[in-house]
């Protein structure tokens, strides 16, 4: 970091100037949320398992975990390599994995190409 960065407060990535629409490469991947209507705490989740089966799905690129805060419900967000991926997940895989915990679900799938300028402009991980 220079003396003028030190000095301004200001890390060297805050100081970047924002990419305009015009320079911003629009994808096609997608963003998928689930929940699972559970009270487990995640320690006793079978996500060992579930991982392996996940590392499997076409298209997807990661998964974070989530854990609630107060109702112990397990759940994540997704990237996937496309939309059309991503419903393959939701309305495949998903539905098949829930049925073997026995539990109510959520899920929605977001796509990536219209949020990327502003997500840029947050320093998302997932426009890098």
């Amino acid at each position: 970091m220079s003396t003028a960065e030190r000095a301004s407060g200001k890390s060297p990535r805050a100081m970047q100037p924002l990419k305009t629409q015009n320079q911003i490469t629009i994808s096609n991947k997608a963003f998928v949320y689930t929940e699972l209507q559970i009270s487990l705490p995640f320690d006793q989740a079978p996500w060992r398992e579930l991982n392996i089966q996940l590392m499997k799905q076409p298209g997807l690129r990661n998964k974070t975990w989530l854990a609630g805060v107060k109702n112990l419900s397990l759940g994540g967000f997704y990237e996937f390599d496309s939309i059309e991926n991503a419903k393959r997940f939701v309305t495949g895989y998903f539905p098949t994995e829930t049925a073997g915990l026995n539990v109510a679900y959520t899920t929605r799938i977001f796509d990536a190409s219209p949020v990327k300028e502003a997500s840029l402009q947050m320093h998302s991980p997932f426009f890098g």
